[in-house]
């Protein structure tokens, strides 16, 4: 009932996006269909849907040009926690590093946080040696981040 209540709704929701739309100010983004997909894929995820989490992940990852790095970072994140779900691991790993590297300059809190939320997500499986490297790099990252710029004199 709840799924097929989700769908009805996304399905709406795809309709509306088919209608014009004005950004509100120039410092908001127009809701477009790379937005959709990911909230599609959140929706997805709760639902305990993988396939269509990669899915709509995919689709908002190549709807955000490189120069994106926070949404097409959020998108993949999404998709790093489908692939735990699936068990692919090495694919979840691989993306993920992906993620930790370009986001390295970025400011953005929700970033750093959502890259936090993976150590429990990959925990389980860090006798898996990709996993084990993955998260002795994501460590390594996230306390680059809070260290302190070293005196230069």
């Amino acid at each position: 009932m709840m799924q097929r209540h989700c769908d009805t709704h996304l399905d709406a929701a795809e309709r509306l996006l088919g209608t014009p739309q004005q950004a509100a100010s120039a410092w908001v983004s127009v809701f477009d269909a790379g937005a959709l997909a990911v909230e599609k894929a959140r929706c997805y995820q709760q639902l305990g849907r993988p396939v269509q989490v990669r899915a709509e992940t995919a689709t908002a990852i190549a709807s955000r040009t490189p120069d994106r790095v926070r949404s097409r970072a959020f998108a993949q994140l999404t998709a790093v926690s489908a692939m735990i779900d699936e068990g692919s691991l090495d694919e979840a790993c691989s993306t993920a590093s992906e993620v930790v590297d370009t986001t390295r300059l970025l400011g953005s809190r929700l970033a750093h946080r959502q890259l936090e939320e993976l150590l429990p997500r990959f925990a389980p499986y860090a006798g898996n040696r990709d996993v084990a490297e993955f998260l002795d790099h994501l460590r390594d990252r996230l306390s680059d981040r809070y260290r302190k710029p070293r005196d230069v004199n």
